[in-house]
Formats: C-alpha cells, structure tokens, sequence
C-alpha cells in the first residue's frame, strides 16, 4: 500500500470498489448502466507503475504542493490519453466556464484542444449527472452543434471519456479525457480500477484549487479566443446559423425579448442557443457576450473608418 499527500491509500491492484456507472442517451431519454461484464475484470488487472505514480502524482497536485497541470499532464499520459480538461458547470446557468486543458501534441498536428466538451456529451443533462460516473462521446447519438465531431475528426480521435468528479448545489466537475481509440476492456477495467480514487481525491482537494489554477494561467499562455473574429465570415467558433443570428441581433444592442420576437423562437430555444455560443466561445453569461460583441463590432467599425 502506497499513501498519496492526500491520504487516500493505493493499493497496487487498485481494487477500487463498484464498477462505475455509464451514461449515456438513446430515444432522448438517459439510460444508466454498470459495467458488469469484461473479459478483465478490474481485480485481475496489474497497473503500470507509471500510473500508479501519475495517480501519486494527482494526489499531491490536489493536496496543492504542485501546480494542477502538472498533475494532469501526467494523468493523461498514464491512461493513454492523447488530450484532457478539468471543466466546471454552472449549475444554475448551465454553462461550462473556463477550462484547465493540456494537449500532449503540437499545433501543427492539428487544432488545439482549447475548450470543454462535455456538454457535447452530456447535453441537458450536464448538471443532472451523479458523480463517480462515466459518459462516452461513441454512445452519444447527437452531437448538437457538431464542434466535438469536427474537432474529433481534425485530430483523428475516436473517443472522449467524460469523468464526473463532483457535484455540489453550484456546480459539477468533470474530467474529460480524449483518446486516439475506442477504449478496449483492458482500458475500462483501468478506468473502472482509478474512478472511485479520481473523484474520491477531487473531493478532498485544497480549498479554491481549481479557481485559483484558472486565474493563474499566464495571459501569453492562453488558447486563442474564438470571440476575437467570432461574427467574421470564416466563422471561426462554428456557430450555426441560428447560433450566428443570435449574436449579430445581440451585436446590435437587442435585448432578449426583441430578440426572440425578431427571430420568432421561444425561451426555451433562446437559452438553448445562448449556451451552445456559450461553450464554443468561452462566455459565461449573456452580460459577458454581449459586452464582447458590442465591443467587438465598435472595434471593427472603428478599424473600417481609419482604412476608409
């Protein structure tokens, strides 16, 4: 038995406990299951040493002795995993803020992992998910907005693990892991071995940890932001064009009401489209967006006149 800085022992067989719970949609409805039946089970599986020490690792970044990225990067590598993010929903907004990602390749490999997806996943039920469970992006039959598909098929992938670390009466944490395969059963079973210490850790972590991880990135070090050109014509956020409708009308100055008489939806609808611009610009509320595009078409106007 080895001890992260966290306390949460790690026995070399990582006999963890319960499967974990998979979910995932069909009909329109959410089916749960467990993974009872693998030709490994999980009590048969010897873990590499390197993920025995990525998960020492994790502990000790959780414990605050390390940056978390840290903690991540090695996470990603242990299991296979060509990318990864630490995200968080709001769960009275339904948004996803700001993200930890890493990415273990370089740009000219393909697009950057730059943003969560796991409400390309999870869809309305990003804040309704129980923690310690698994969602896939192969079991998801409808990829609302398609920026998941297109960012899987850019950079060859072929899977997205959704871990759901923590849910609170504010917010849920997830952990979202993306691979080059499907995973195998000797891949769940792994999964299935370091779940319950995973989440059990996160839950044990230093008090504004994650907050704290976010507002310390350096501004040099941030990922592009698609909102820089988002209403240009190469549409670089890959809005829809009812997503796309919804900021030129805000752009203008409409307010949420004109807004829905001038595009003849409902609210439902409204807060549908507003949280799927949210996810792919990084926005984590109407105020925010709407500042930004004002800002941005001021900007843009401005530069217009001065070349005039």
């Amino acid at each position: 038995m080895r001890k992260g800085d966290c306390g949460i022992g790690l026995e070399t067989r990582f006999c963890l406990g319960c499967p974990p719970v998979i979910g995932h949609f069909t009909g329109g409805s959410i089916v749960s299951y467990q993974i009872t039946e693998h030709r490994t089970r999980s009590h048969d599986i010897l873990p590499d040493p390197g993920l025995i020490d990525a998960i020492a690792g994790w502990c000790d970044c959780l414990s605050g002795n390390r940056p978390i990225l840290q903690g991540l990067d090695r996470l990603i590598e242990s299991v296979g995993g060509e990318a990864g993010a630490l995200s968080r929903v709001n769960r009275h907004k339904e948004t996803v803020g700001r993200a930890i990602v890493s990415d273990r390749h370089s740009p000219s490999q393909g697009p950057q992992l730059t943003r969560s997806y796991a409400q390309n996943v999870l869809g309305n039920y990003v804040t309704k998910s129980r923690a310690k469970t698994l969602w896939f992006s192969s079991m998801t039959e409808v990829d609302s907005d398609m920026s998941l598909s297109d960012f899987q098929r850019r950079r060859k992938f072929r899977e997205l693990v959704v871990i759901t670390l923590a849910v609170d009466d504010k917010s849920v944490d997830f952990l979202e892991l993306h691979f080059a395969q499907r995973l195998d059963a000797h891949m769940l079973g792994i999964l299935n071995m370091i779940l319950a210490t995973l989440c059990s850790t996160w839950g044990r972590r230093a008090p504004g940890l994650f907050s704290e991880a976010v507002l310390a990135r350096p501004a040099n070090g941030d990922l592009p932001d698609p909102m820089q050109h988002l209403l240009s014509q190469g549409n670089p956020a890959r809005l829809s064009r009812s997503e796309y409708r919804v900021c030129l009308l805000l752009s203008r100055g409409l307010s949420t009401r004109a807004l829905r008489d001038e595009l003849e939806i409902s609210n439902s609808t409204l807060r549908t489209h507003l949280r799927n611009v949210y996810s792919k610009t990084g926005a984590s509320s109407i105020a925010e967006l709407t500042y930004r595009l004002v800002a941005l078409t001021a900007s843009t106007q401005m530069h217009s006149r001065r070349a005039g």
